[in-house]
């Protein structure tokens, strides 16, 4: 049933009536109607004038009075059912400050890398990473080893800084050098092909003597003399200074190597985007490639050998050194490191909890000041959010580690689901927050002046624009048309104003009555008083937890060599056991009382209250404040089950590997959860978990008392047949994603060329996408830099000046977007500048004016290392980039000066300034490479990437959005089937989109250095809009959640179903029509309609007051302060909500179902409005339409 009243209508009550009337305003039988004025009488009046808001107040007041005294003894519900009352562009942000950058003087002198990071547990990562770089200079220094690994051993510590040993446990450590291993040999393997091809088809399969043979006949070199020694060797360099000198280079050989390394480049930079553990291997591979393949096409024999052990012996040989010191020294797995991040989760969370229990002890709404602090909540759930993939990460490989510790594979899985769920609990009061706060701005607006405010200065403030300059536009008179007036052209017309006075002006008639500020305040009270015990207690069950796992995190491996230490590690392990069921007790008891007695709190104003006037904002923003609390206190009691069975199955470390070895059945149950953990429906579970469930949590209390209004009569509002009908025409049960595209040029494919042509046209759009074109246009300039290289003019210039590190540049800058690789190009000339005099000053130190000396060089390069591993472990940038080309950059100059200097390298191109100004100079060539090549076919700015990766999202919303409403009629027609959690589309689709988020606000950081022609980029609208999606997807989680939740669905998914507004044709049109909007827009940039049916909010605010008879029964109805006769005798009708099922279980999550899906029409205007500051308006209509209370001229009307 849909309300189709106008938003101008009024209630009015009549005395002796039960039926509610409705009379707009100003028609024929309203008091202020026009027909009593003399039609020739009028004033000329401007436009706009200030007038108007008296008589919108003087309109007000009469409609308030019809409504309110017309019965002395009714009762007048206030506001809406959620509690808003005037709605408005509520695109205030209360964003936490981002994270403050240190001061440029502060860099340098008191950096935050070194300074902050002065602790053990520091230390143990550096110590373990600047062992592999010493090691790495130490054996430089060695005659024999430099015999031995050839004439680049200074790749050992290049290798040593690109993926340091510090920070990696053991599995991760050894697969990362393994792919880094692998991709090495790769590159070594497609120069050993292309030197068999080149030697085979066209140097006739020619040998080293064969070639010797060739240079004397030809008289280039001179034949060895059987009585002197040193002629061979004569002859040997000879024929080496032929061979790099190109004597022996081809044509088609140039041909063969350039295809060869241009198809590996395509490999590398394919591979490159598939993970982020594959990117160590792409720059192991490009600079394996890159250094050998322009250097092999000079030799005409088959030896790759000669060249190839060159790189390969010392990269090998430290991948080898890198796995040892992971080993040997201060070692640690990747459980313990998984569990480390996972305290800070908790810590996090706990800091969280204790800023929650602080803010509702000391603060109530009234107090602006101390009440807009509640933003930190956002800080800290950001905090906690941003942490969770790197969780996630090291989660990765635990399946595949042997480890000597208390916890297996199953407890790490439960651990993981645990901390997930309590973030996604905690996130929920950045949302009732904010619903709260909506509330109090609205009894603000009424508040003002004793009368509603103008919402212009609102509005413009909101999307950007200057209030003063927008309100002096709304009030000028339109006069002097054809002047052009270049100052007037620079000023920013208003966006959205349509939307909000008609939304404004409709709900002050509809909804005179609002809530009053010492209302909101009691609501925060009753809030503080029912919680708060149980809110203490969750911080002290964290902070036992926290406890707890960090010292069974620490009872190790490191107990069986250092026994003395296993009795202390017991004695520890037993007190904390007995603490944490102690706890536990405690928590359980605590949660009881909040679930099964305080949260009835809610309903206190049924019988402390004479008016009842604010019962219904109270219970439902209530009710979304306890089911946030129950998942909490849900996870909690999972997580202290998890542990507290650990204690009796677990107390000591044991080996474990893979997803086998734990006896925690609780934890193995947990396993299949997903990470948002959502696994609590009755539905969802065996009926294994369901009994022990009802036995063992703390929650199911209510639920028992209350089952009897939680269940019977099922079958009054569905029919099986209908429901199966639906469900097989729905999205899952058509088993399609939700998207029924036709091709506008086309009718569907009947016959076998067309249906070629279709498969052919999806290839083609394949092979143009940026998966296959930026690799491709990336392996086609790092062919052109290499060029120079396959010339036999250019070739020996080109080696004597060391450029290969040009073309490895260039294959290291590819990027996708403008963004990106700016960023880049910035980064690496600047430090590598920065970098060239740190290794220039610290070679000079080492040796002054010599060529090397081993003691000075071993004593520099040590502290300078130990220095710079800070730097390179903990310094912070957008991207890891700045500090790898840092210390790399340090090394290849230190390493070359060195080689060059002791003669282990010729020719020489210098030391120290020398080896810095040509290492800066190939990096700039490389880079200028990488640019141009982002340039074609044409640049693709990160601002796109992000506005277009913003627009699929919310696209994707819509998707999102249909697949939830399908999984509520499944459920409707199959309540008990099981959901795969391991393969679930929706969970699945809520992930991808929230990574995608995370990828907008990661480009978006580095937006910043490309250049804007145009104007200054509106990053703070970016920000708000990258936020409003990110809440959009969240809601949808927590929406499909509290339906999984929902344990009675033949009952409650029908009224839902209705309230949530899937059952209201125009209110759904209206919301795809703005999500189409809105996601057009930001992906074509073009401008938005001036008239938008933005106002979603008040849209499903009115069909809920439609629905209100229908849905509540009387007794509801009278408890949320409907004006019902006192004569007229209440019946029960099993298809209406009663009160008593409102205090059931299911009563809470339906009502705060109700709020979720509010707070998502709610972001969708709030987009709408940022959107539209984005890209302004079209179809302007006259500013007439939009106010029509401030005209004067009645002509007009």
């Amino acid at each position: 049933m849909t309300d189709n009243r106008d938003p101008g209508h009024v209630p009015v009550d009549f005395t002796g009536t039960t039926e509610t009337f409705t009379t707009p305003p100003r028609s024929p039988h309203s008091d202020t109607s026009s027909t009593n004025r003399d039609p020739q009488h009028f004033e000329p009046q401007p436009f706009y004038t200030d007038a108007g808001h008296d008589e919108d107040s003087e309109e007000l007041h009469r409609v308030q009075t019809n409504a309110t005294t017309s019965s002395m003894k009714s009762l007048r519900r206030t506001g809406t059912l959620l509690g808003n009352n005037i709605p408005y562009n509520r695109a205030f942000p209360n964003r936490p400050p981002g994270r403050k950058r240190q001061k440029f003087v502060q860099y340098f002198f008191r950096p935050a890398w070194l300074f902050d990071h002065m602790d053990v547990r520091s230390f143990k990562t550096v110590i373990r990473s600047w062992i592999g770089v010493s090691l790495g200079f130490t054996l430089m220094m060695i005659p024999a080893f430099v015999k031995w690994c050839g004439s680049a051993p200074y790749l050992m510590p290049v290798v040593a800084v690109i993926v340091p040993a510090g920070s990696l446990p053991i599995t991760t450590c050894f697969l990362l050098n393994a792919i880094m291993c692998l991709f090495t040999c790769m590159g070594y393997a497609v120069m050993v092909i292309a030197m068999r091809i080149n030697n085979t088809w066209f140097h006739n399969s020619i040998n080293s003597e064969g070639m010797a043979r060739l240079l004397i006949e030809e008289g280039l070199c001179a034949a060895p003399d059987a009585n002197n020694p040193s002629s061979r060797a004569l002859l040997t360099q000879c024929v080496v200074d032929q061979v790099y000198a190109g004597k022996f280079m081809t044509a088609r050989g140039s041909v063969v190597y350039c295809v060869l390394l241009g198809a590996f480049m395509f490999f590398m930079l394919w591979m490159k985007n598939k993970s982020r553990i594959l990117i160590p291997g792409y720059l192991c591979g490009v600079i394996a490639v890159c250094a050998l393949m322009p250097l092999a096409h000079m030799f005409p024999y088959f030896q790759p050998n000669v060249i190839g052990m060159v790189l390969v012996k010392p990269m090998g040989l430290q991948f080898a050194m890198n796995v040892a010191l992971s080993v040997l020294v201060f070692p640690f797995s990747s459980g313990f490191q998984f569990t480390e991040t996972a305290l800070v989760e908790l810590k996090t969370l706990a800091g969280l909890v204790t800023f929650h229990e602080n803010f509702m002890t000391s603060t109530l709404p009234s107090n602006e000041a101390e009440w807009l602090k509640f933003s930190q909540t956002e800080a800290d759930v950001q905090k906690a959010r941003q942490l969770f993939p790197q969780l996630e990460a090291e989660a990765a490989l635990l399946p595949i580690e042997l480890t000597y510790s208390r916890f297996a594979f199953p407890d790490y899985t439960a651990l993981k689901t645990s901390v997930a769920r309590v973030i996604s609990g905690m996130s929920g009061l950045v949302y009732f927050y904010d619903n709260i706060e909506n509330i109090r701005r609205s009894i603000l607006l009424a508040d003002t002046a004793g009368r509603p405010i103008d919402m212009s200065r609102q509005m413009a403030d909101s999307t950007g624009n200057d209030s003063r300059k927008i309100e002096s536009m709304l009030k000028r008179r339109k006069k002097d048309t054809g002047r052009f007036d270049v100052s007037e052209k620079k000023k920013p017309a208003p966006v959205g104003v349509y939307e909000v006075k008609t939304g404004i002006k409709g709900a002050k008639l509809q909804y005179p009555d609002s809530l009053t500020m010492a209302e909101l305040d009691t609501l925060m009270v009753q809030l503080r008083e029912m919680s708060l015990p149980f809110i203490e207690q969750v911080r002290l069950a964290l902070e036992t937890m926290i406890k707890w796992l960090a010292a069974a995190n620490v009872y190790r491996v490191n107990s069986l060599f250092f026994f003395w230490q296993r009795k202390g590690h017991q004695k520890k392990q037993a007190e904390l056991a007995a603490e944490l069921a102690e706890r536990r007790q405690a928590f359980r008891e605590a949660a009881r009382d909040f679930l099964s007695s305080k949260r009835f709190q809610l309903f206190q104003s049924l019988e402390d209250s004479d008016e009842k006037t604010s019962f219904v904002t109270f219970y439902f923003q209530g009710a979304l404040y306890c089911t946030y609390m129950k998942g909490v206190a849900e996870t909690i009691d999972l997580l202290f089950t998890t542990l507290s069975n650990m204690d009796e199955t677990e107390s000591r470390p044991s080996w474990n590997i893979g997803k086998g070895g734990s006896k925690n059945s609780k934890a193995k149950s947990t396993e299949a959860a997903s990470a948002a953990g959502d696994t609590c429906g009755r539905g969802e579970s065996s009926e294994e978990e369901t009994e022990s469930s009802e036995s063992t949590g703390i929650w199911t209390g209510v639920e028992r008392e209350l089952r009897s209004y939680a269940n019977g009569h099922e079958e009054h509002l569905c029919n099986n047949d209908d429901l199966e009908e639906l469900y097989a025409q729905s999205i899952h049960g058509a088993g399609i994603d939700g998207d029924r595209k036709r091709n506008p040029d086309a009718k569907p494919p009947s016959t076998a060329i067309g249906k070629f042509g279709v498969k052919l046209n999806r290839v083609i759009k394949h092979l143009m996408s940026p998966d296959i074109i930026v690799p491709l246009k990336g392996a086609i300039f790092t062919i052109l830099c290499a060029l120079p290289f396959y010339f036999k003019s250019t070739a020996p210039w080109w080696r004597e000046n060391r450029l290969v590190w040009a073309v490895i540049m260039t294959g290291l800058s590819i990027s996708e977007n403008m963004a990106d690789n700016l960023y880049g190009f910035g980064s690496r000339i600047l430090y590598t500048f920065y970098a060239g005099v740190i290794g220039m000053v610290a070679w000079y130190i080492s040796t002054g004016n010599g060529d090397g000396n081993r003691a000075g060089f071993m004593v520099t390069t040590c502290v300078l290392y130990f220095v710079l591993m800070f730097y390179r472990e903990f310094s912070v940038h957008s991207t890891p980039m700045p500090q790898i080309v840092m210390v790399v950059t340090t090394v290849i100059i230190l390493g070359m000066s060195w080689t060059d200097g002791t003669g282990v390298t010729t020719p020489s191109i210098g030391l120290g300034f020398a080896v810095a100004w040509k290492r800066f100079v190939t990096v700039v060539i490389g880079l200028s490479y990488g640019f141009i090549c982002t340039l074609i076919p044409h640049p693709v700015t990160g601002k796109k990437i992000i506005r277009t990766t913003l627009a699929s999202i919310i696209k994707d919303t819509g998707t999102l959005y249909c697949r939830i409403s399908d999984f509520a009629v499944g459920r409707l027609a199959h309540p008990n089937k099981d959901v795969d959690l391991n393969n679930d589309p929706i969970f699945k689709s809520i992930v991808g989109a929230q990574n995608r988020v995370a990828g907008t606000q990661f480009l978006a950081s580095m937006v910043m250095y490309e250049p804007s022609l145009q104007g200054q980029w509106p990053s703070k609208v970016y920000r708000e809009i990258t936020t409003i999606v990110s809440e959009l997807v969240e809601l949808h989680h927590h929406l499909y959640i509290v339906l999984r939740r929902i344990e009675d669905p033949r009952y409650w998914l029908p009224h839902l179903l209705d309230l949530v507004g899937w059952g209201d044709q125009p209110l759904m049109s209206h919301y795809f029509a703005v999500l189409y909007m809105a996601q057009g827009a930001l992906y074509d940039g073009s401008p938005l309609p001036q008239v938008t049916p933005a106002m979603l909010m008040v849209e499903h605010l009115d069909h809920l007051e439609g629905l209100f008879k229908t849905s509540f029964d009387l007794e509801a109805r009278h408890a949320m302060g409907e004006n019902i006769g006192l004569d007229i005798e209440p019946h029960h009708d099993g298809s209406q909500i009663s009160l008593e099922r409102l205090k059931s279980n299911d009563g809470l999550i339906f009502s705060a179902a109700i709020v979720l899906s509010n707070c998502i029409f709610d972001r969708m205007d709030r987009l709408m409005f940022q959107v539209k500051t984005l890209v302004g308006e079209q179809f302007v209509n006259s500013e007439y339409y939009r106010d029509r209370s401030r005209f004067r001229n009645d002509k007009l009307v």
